[in-house]
């Protein structure tokens, strides 16, 4: 899917675990200066085809810092983005969906490679 979308993807450090709290704790960072379509776009990148390692701190202060977010540190100790995750996953449950890649566009569930095309649409929530 990444070569026929001419989307970069080979050099890649899985997120799972820690890298995953991570990348949610400087999305919200990133969501409230207005820029968190942008951020997840780039930490994509940066996972999946740079092989980013979102534990090491170097790489989470890079990225904060690309996105203007003034302390990674803070934004990674604060527990605020647990709050919407666990929204999400419970409204995945409900829906008898479990995780990644699941997406819901209105009334459409989609899991898997069917939900590119709907994320350009994409704009982030008011929570």
């Amino acid at each position: 899917e990444a070569k026929r979308h001419g989307a970069p993807f080979g050099k890649r450090c899985d997120p799972v675990g820690e890298g995953v709290g991570r990348a949610l704790a400087l999305f919200e960072a990133a969501d409230a200066l207005g820029r968190g379509y942008e951020f997840a776009l780039r930490t994509s990148t940066a996972i999946w085809s740079e092989a980013a390692d979102l534990t090491v701190d170097a790489t989470a202060h890079r990225l904060a810092e690309e996105f203007g977010i003034e302390s990674a540190t803070e934004a990674i100790a604060s527990s605020g983005w647990r709050a919407r995750a666990e929204e999400n996953r419970s409204e995945l449950l409900m829906m008898g969906l479990w995780g990644v890649p699941c997406f819901r566009a209105g009334d459409r569930i989609a899991w898997g490679q069917d939900r590119i095309a709907q994320t350009r649409s994409w704009t982030p929530s008011a929570t």
